[in-house]
């Protein structure tokens, strides 16, 4: 009686512990599984200057992404006067890694929408120009949004892309 009394606490030991790690498992299955995810936290300063025009750029270096995944950059425009400038991003291809097919840009100014299209359309179309009024010692903030649909298949998978984002700058 006493071996079948101390087997049984360890056997009730044994299915927690067994539970645990299946309950973990499943969790970690379905999160690496997650079709719809999202990267932020990309972030580039600009200091715009008072005289003259202010140019910088943004590199994208090896840019990947699967299936429903969002990547999020933030460009942040900051100045000391205030007023209308124009703000000039062309988008330079550094590498054709074939993802600018299948990617989604989409750029907001606020919550106005400048830009939705595929990446390969942004390339060809040129410069991207924006008026935005812009507060001295405020942040003006612009975003960009780089999105492959859910429904992409399978030929996305392994692609990349290199490219630049020029800034250009000027008050009007």
């Amino acid at each position: 009686m006493s071996d079948e009394k101390v087997q049984k606490p360890t056997r009730n030991r044994l299915l927690i512990i067994l539970s645990i790690i299946t309950l973990v498992s499943i969790i970690f299955f379905i999160a690496s599984t997650c079709y719809i995810c999202s990267r932020d936290g990309f972030k580039k300063e600009i200091k715009i200057v008072q005289d003259g025009t202010t140019i910088d750029s943004l590199e994208i270096k090896s840019l990947n992404m699967h299936p429903g995944e969002i990547v999020n950059y933030q460009v942040v425009l900051n100045s000391t006067a205030s007023g209308n400038y124009e703000v000039v991003m062309n988008f330079k291809e550094k590498e054709d890694g074939g993802l600018k097919n299948f990617i989604i840009v989409t750029i907001m100014d606020g919550n106005k929408e400048i830009l939705n299209k595929k990446l390969s359309e942004v390339f060809t179309d040129g410069k991207i120009k924006m008026n935005c009024n812009i507060t001295a010692f405020k942040s003006y903030v612009i975003d960009i949004k780089y999105t492959m649909p859910v429904e992409t298949g399978n030929d996305a998978m392994s692609t990349n892309a290199s490219f630049d984002i020029e800034f250009t700058i000027d008050m009007v």
